[in-house]
């Protein structure tokens, strides 16, 4: 039977990773006597490599602006096509429910917007792509754009 040092324990990665990383090593108080660790306990190698793309899409999207009534129905219309395909329309109560709450967690949104927080994340993340909210350390805000097509759509009811 072999033992497992001290020194060393496993842990689970975060459920979004599982399907990629069985579990992650940590080495306590361990001090080998070269400086790098470089063999997996199945002496497996892996190299990731990580470059610049440039800078995210969404953050350019988001920062611009809907002064244009044109822009704002183009947006308003990509709207109505993603509520047409869910079971009911959702897309500006929950940027309303957003611009009322910045800063919200996603837990407290689901509860306010009486949806399961799974779902309420797959739409953020739908109006996220439309440059329409943005994430924060804890919780979501409206982005500049998200706020100007609020803007829009409480001048066209009147």
């Amino acid at each position: 039977m072999t033992t497992r040092p001290d020194f060393y324990r496993t842990s689970p990665p975060p459920e979004a990773l599982r399907r990629f990383i069985e579990s992650f090593w940590l080495y306590e108080g361990y001090c080998p006597a070269h400086e790098q660790e470089r063999v997996l306990p199945t002496g497996t190698l892996i190299r990731i490599e990580l470059r610049y793309l440039g800078q995210d899409p969404r953050v350019v999207l988001r920062e611009e602006r809907l002064v244009h009534r044109e822009r704002a129905a183009k947006v308003l219309e990509l709207l109505a096509r993603r509520d047409k395909r869910a079971s009911s329309p959702w897309t500006q109560s929950l940027l309303h429910l957003i611009g009322r709450h910045p800063g919200a967690s996603a837990v407290d949104l689901a509860r306010l917007g009486e949806m399961e927080v799974m779902r309420l994340k797959r739409r953020v993340r739908a109006l996220k792509e439309l440059g329409l909210t943005e994430s924060l350390v804890t919780g979501y805000r409206l982005s500049r754009r998200g706020r100007d097509l609020l803007e829009f759509i409480r001048h066209s009811k009147h």
